[in-house]
C-alpha cells in the first residue's frame, strides 16, 4: 500500500491492483511536473490499475472537482462513490459506474465494500474494506464547535452531534487500519478535540490528519499527542508519500 497527500482532504491510496482517490480537488501545480509526487493524478496512474475507485464526501469545492469524471476515459473500471448531493452537478450524463450515497448506503461488488456514515457538516464519511485493508475517510465529519467565536449553546450542540456520529460508527466498525480525519486550526484552541476523541474511541492503527494545507498544524498534532494504539503520520508537503 502506498498513500499520497494530494491537498486539503485529498488522498490517494495505491494498492496492488487498484487505486482509491478521496476528495480530489486540486488538479494544478505551480512549477512541478504534474504527477502524484506533486499532488496530481495522471492518466498513467489510472491506466495501470485494474480498478479505480473515486470517493467524494460532499460538494464543497475543496473536496470535489468535476475533472474526476474525465478519468473514466483512461480506465473503464472507474467507479464513482459520491455523496448524493453531487447528483445535481453538471457533466454527469455520460458518466458510468456512478453510485450515490447517503448515510447508511452500502456498496459491494466483490472487490470492494463501502459504507457511508454521517457527517457534522454536509455530506458523508466513508468506510472502505478492500484487499484486507480497512479505511475510514471522515470527509467533513468533525467536532465543529467553533468555541472561540460561537455561543456556548452552539458549541455544546456541535459536540453532541459529533458524539452521536461517533457512537453510530462505533456500533458498526470494530477495526480501522487507516483513518483520514480533520485537524483544522480554524477551530481555535481546541481545534484537535474531534481528532483526539476519534482516535480514543475508534483506535485506528494509522491516523493521517487532513482538511488543511497547514503542515505545521499536522506536525504539532503529532508532536503534542502520544496515542497508545495509534500511529500518527503527517504529510510535510503536497504530494508527500506517507506509506
Amino acid at each position: 500500500m502506498q498513500v499520497y497527500y494530494l491537498s486539503n482532504s485529498g488522498y490517494a491510496v495505491f494498492l496492488k491492483d487498484k487505486l482509491l482517490v478521496f476528495d480530489y480537488y486540486k488538479n494544478t501545480t505551480l512549477d512541478e511536473e504534474k504527477n502524484v509526487n506533486s499532488g496530481v493524478i495522471r492518466k498513467e496512474d489510472l491506466e495501470k490499475k485494474k480498478h479505480v475507485y473515486v470517493f467524494v464526501s460532499h460538494s464543497h469545492p475543496d473536496h470535489f472537482n468535476p475533472v474526476i469524471f474525465d478519468w473514466q476515459e483512461y480506465n473503464n473500471n472507474t467507479y464513482y462513490m459520491l455523496d448524493s448531493d453531487i447528483q445535481n452537478s453538471r457533466g454527469l450524463l455520460n458518466v458510468k459506474n456512478i453510485n450515490f450515497f447517503k448515510k447508511g448506503t452500502e456498496f459491494n461488488n466483490g472487490d470492494i465494500f463501502v459504507k457511508a456514515f454521517g457527517s457534522t457538516d454536509i455530506g458523508i464519511s466513508f468506510y472502505v474494506e478492500t484487499g484486507g485493508i480497512k479505511i475510514f475517510h471522515a470527509g467533513d465529519l468533525n467536532c465543529w464547535h467553533w468555541e472561540d467565536e460561537a455561543s456556548k449553546e452552539y458549541a455544546a450542540r456541535a459536540r453532541e452531534d459529533f458524539l452521536e456520529e461517533i457512537k453510530d460508527i462505533k456500533k458498526d466498525i470494530k477495526t480501522i487500519d487507516l483513518a483520514f480525519f480533520p485537524v483544522d486550526i480554524r477551530l481555535g484552541r481546541k481545534h484537535d478535540e474531534g481528532a483526539k476523541y476519534f482516535i480514543q474511541e475508534l483506535k485506528p492503527s494509522i491516523f493521517i490528519p487532513m482538511h488543511s494545507e497547514r503542515m505545521d498544524v499536522f506536525s504539532r498534532f503529532k508532536r503534542e499527542n502520544n496515542f497508545e494504539n495509534t500511529k500518527v503520520i503527517c504529510p510535510s508537503v503536497r504530494g508527500d508519500k506517507l506509506l
